[in-house]
């Protein structure tokens, strides 16, 4: 379904344990793995590396510069994001796109600190950051499994409103303040979208200052027939908590979804500060 080239490298054990978790279901990713030699051996990625060099050296993960590279990495590991500001910054010299995808401890950790100052790491050398709380996520492994699904369906060629290309991908992921995703899966015959819209809304401001996001976009995919009317239910609470003054705000729908069952609908939002 992905229309660009694009490749997942998980970084670490947790980043070998989310590519696993994601590989059967997002065929139209590459995947890798840079990891100990313990860890590299559970991948299930296609290639598996145990060394920075390997990556650096090797002309196959760029077949052009039109490249998205997502790194995942665990903060509250240094050594690993270490290697992810590595990999993010071979990246950014052949051309490519460096998104980091990065999972955060409790703000009750020891660790949490430091994990906010290799954030920072992060964002000197990938264009974009995207943020996984932990205890605003129900499952880092999950999250992220639903985050790609909704990149790759939004740029399904069957997509109705379609994120189209490798500049309209580098739009919504580039930002130099932290980027969130939140997600609502649920099926149109539920009662209680309204809490629900809510609750997803509350989750992004428990995070950020949403009244002033500079970039929010709206994904929305179904089983079936477009529904306007949930797409608007969903969109209306982070309307009203924003100041408004976006005017290129977009939702991009893939309707009649192969994946999903009739009834079936996603919501998903991407915004930063």
């Amino acid at each position: 379904m992905m229309k660009i080239n694009s490749l997942i490298l998980g970084i670490g054990e947790t980043g070998v344990r989310a590519v696993n978790r994601i590989k059967s279901d997002l065929p139209d990713f590459h995947t890798a793995t840079l990891s100990d030699e313990n860890s590299a051996k559970i991948s299930l990625a296609e290639s598996v590396l145990t060394s920075k060099y390997e990556f650096a050296d090797s002309q196959k993960f760029f077949p052009t510069p039109n490249t998205a590279v997502f790194v995942l990495v665990d903060v509250a590991n240094i050594f690993d994001v270490s290697l992810a500001c590595e990999i993010g910054a071979v990246t950014d010299r052949r051309g490519a796109f460096a998104v980091a995808v990065a999972f955060v401890p409790s703000s009750l950790s020891p660790c949490f600190d430091d994990s906010v100052h290799a954030l920072g790491e992060l964002h000197d050398n990938f264009s974009g950051v995207i943020r996984f709380n932990e205890g605003y996520v129900s499952d880092f492994f999950d999250e992220t499994e639903i985050f790609f699904k909704t990149l790759s369906r939004s740029m399904s060629a069957s997509a109705s409103i379609r994120l189209d290309g490798f500049a309209a991908l580098k739009q919504v992921l580039t930002s130099d303040n932290d980027i969130y995703f939140a997600a609502y899966c649920g099926s149109e015959r539920m009662d209680s979208h309204v809490f629900n819209s809510k609750c997803l809304c509350m989750r992004l401001c428990a995070q950020m200052c949403l009244d002033t996001a500079n970039l929010i976009t709206y994904f929305f995919a179904c089983g079936g027939d477009l529904n306007k009317r949930i797409i608007d239910m969903f969109r209306s609470p982070v309307e009203k908590i924003s100041l408004g003054y976006l005017s290129d705000r977009k939702t991009y729908i893939s309707d009649r979804d192969d994946d999903l069952s009739g009834g079936d609908f996603v919501f998903a939002v991407i915004c930063a500060e």
